[in-house]
């Protein structure tokens, strides 16, 4: 009995279920229950029977074994035979692989040529996050890469549809870049890769839209690290053959064939595909020489993902240590531009005007006072320190008064002779205290 109830659980699976069931119920999203099959197995203290297989040299994979019922029941999965077969299925019913497919192709569709809306759009995103795909993952991993493509494809052709400023910007980049064009056409993809990844959360709007980046903020945004859940559910639901699939991802299928996975993905959309772990693994170890570490350890830290100005710091300091502030502050120009209430934003501009104009510095540090930032006191000690640069040293020592830097770090300017500037990361409280002896004797009339 509880072998034949494991194999109905196995073969009922999202977005149909399965009619006959006495738990399926229809509500106003479609067919629904609360899986009471999985919590009676549970109840009957049924454990998943493994197996295991030794494929080279002692290696063993071990993973769930399926009823005989349910894989003698499966089809061949073919994703594009999928699509072809739902294209005018309702969302709400359609496959997981036919919603992962319009999402991308909408968001990879240049906007003047969509023929589906962008509410088509966000009910398309509702549904797969009721299944717990996580869709922003998806959108940064695949949908940017395909949007990045689509550009290059726009511009190499005289009838693309695309604005003539992605011209402009992709000639400018190209005169800057020493690179031959083919190798520039890579780089150019992978940052406008980044850029639209980093949308998907800093404005989405933006990224529907195929927002034109600056060029300040393209050149100096860095690549995204991969989405290994979403690559890996990309894989799993849209590409028929395992030759096809990203090494991560044959693990990470491994690992939930073992009973390791930490996916957030809902394990009835998972079940609408059923593989073969003989498979997985004759695939997997194809590239286990040359991908030994990845594929046995595919975790990776989090990240930020977004266009925060705390992404494009380095950079900067980068562009300052080499002696190129206009560089610098030309990142913080386009990014305060996108977000005028970004106290980081500005307070970062002034910081790299102070070089080679302290007057032009004054306005940008004095905006960002009065806004959010991440961390005032640097603002502070920059205001301070632009001040003295004018002869405004009352006004300086007047600022530090009631500075308490606290424990922390910073990159700040030090002259060190009369309109030299030497760029520091040092503790803001030391850089306080050198300030304010600095002006002391000045304002007390000593040399």
């Amino acid at each position: 009995m509880a072998q034949a109830l494991a194999a109905y659980s196995d073969a009922c699976t999202i977005p149909s279920l399965t009619p006959g069931c006495p738990y399926y119920r229809l509500d106003e999203t479609g067919p629904t229950c609360a899986e009471e099959c999985r919590g009676i197995l549970e109840q009957m203290g049924v454990q998943r029977p493994t197996t295991t297989l030794t494929v080279l040299d002692g290696l063993v994979m071990t993973g769930v074994s399926r009823p005989i019922e349910v894989a003698s029941a499966t089809t061949p999965f073919d994703a594009t035979k999928i699509l072809l077969s739902e294209l005018h299925e309702p969302v709400a019913t359609a496959s997981t692989t036919t919603l992962l497919l319009r999402l991308r192709d909408f968001a990879a569709t240049p906007p003047a040529s969509r023929e589906v809306t962008d509410d088509q759009f966000f009910e398309t995103w509702r549904e797969l996050e009721k299944r717990r795909i996580p869709v922003e993952d998806v959108l940064r991993q695949q949908a940017a890469s395909a949007m990045s493509s689509e550009v290059l494809r726009q511009i190499d052709h005289t009838d693309g549809v695309l604005t003539d400023e992605w011209s402009r910007l992709f000639r400018s980049c190209l005169s800057q870049q020493q690179h031959d064009h083919e190798r520039f056409a890579s780089w150019f993809h992978t940052r406008l890769a980044a850029w639209f990844g980093r949308l998907v959360e800093s404005d989405l709007m933006g990224f529907l839209t195929w927002t034109v980046p600056p060029e300040a903020l393209l050149t100096n945004v860095s690549p995204l690290a991969s989405e290994l859940e979403a690559s890996w559910l990309w894989d799993r639901f849209t590409l028929t053959s395992l030759e096809d699939w990203a090494t991560t991802s044959l693990s990470l299928e491994w690992r939930r064939a073992e009973g390791n996975s930490t996916s957030r993905c809902s394990e009835r959309v998972l079940a609408a595909r059923r593989i073969d772990p003989d498979d997985v693994a004759r695939v997997a170890l194809s590239r286990l020489a040359e991908n030994a570490a990845l594929i046995s350890n595919p975790i990776r830290r989090p990240e930020e993902r977004d266009l925060s100005t705390q992404q494009f710091v380095d950079r900067a300091v980068h562009h300052l240590s080499l002696g190129h502030p206009d560089s610098a502050a030309e990142i913080f120009t386009a990014l305060a531009f996108m977000n005028p209430a970004d106290g980081d934003a500005l307070n970062n501009l002034g910081f790299c005007l102070i070089p080679t104009s302290a007057a032009q510095a004054l306005g940008p540090l004095d905006r960002a006072a009065g806004l959010p930032m991440s961390n005032p006191t640097v603002n502070v000690a920059n205001r301070a320190f632009v001040r003295h640069l004018l002869g405004r040293d009352s006004e300086a020592l007047a600022l530090l008064a009631d500075v308490s830097p606290g424990d922390t770090t910073a990159y700040v300017w030090a002259e060190e002779d009369c309109g030299s500037f030497r760029l520091s990361f040092q503790r803001l409280d030391a850089y306080v205290t050198e300030l304010r002896a600095h002006l002391l004797p000045l304002l007390r009339g000593e040399q």
